[in-house]
């Protein structure tokens, strides 16, 4: 599952969505994104770099963790600058861990950076950022982990 793909899933999922903001590395798929969804604002770069001004999300979707190239608790840290009080965070995987250590890490040594966490330690880390972790699914072949922002709106320093 491609960010494309994820996209296209999410619109028709929520046809009335007001703002959408896409955050990737790559400026082809942004540019493949925005070609054909004009609305959908993008940024290209990290989350730990998003300027200010797109800041108070109600859902932020993070759908290949270890290739972010950032530790979880920098993600949870720069999320939560980001989210609205009661914001949902959804760190996700579609094939699991096992395509990720198995195949991805071996072909891809230099894009994949972390592992998907473990449910103690995402609990941990989400408690220190003021996230709580509400669903987690840790299967073989597909990872769900969402979260729910319960801290107060942080200002970004």
């Amino acid at each position: 599952m491609g960010s494309e793909w994820f996209i296209d899933r999410l619109i028709e999922s929520a046809p009335s969505c007001e703002l959408l903001l896409v955050i990737h590395e790559s400026i082809l798929v942004l540019a493949m994104i925005k070609e054909k969804y004009d609305e959908i604002r993008c940024w290209q770069g990290e989350i730990t770099a998003l300027p200010e001004r797109f800041s108070r999300f109600d859902a932020v979707f993070a759908c290949y963790f270890p290739g972010m190239g950032i530790p979880l608790d920098q993600l949870l840290s720069s999320a939560g600058r980001c989210c609205s009080p009661g914001a949902r965070l959804l760190i996700s995987y579609d094939q699991g861990k096992e395509v990720i250590e198995g195949r991805h890490r071996q072909l891809y040594p230099d894009r994949v950076s972390s592992q998907l966490p473990e449910r103690s330690a995402l609990e941990r880390a989400a408690a220190n950022h003021s996230f709580q972790v509400i669903e987690f699914v840790d299967e073989a072949t597909f990872y769900l982990a969402l979260l729910s922002f319960t801290g107060p709106v942080v200002s970004p320093q």
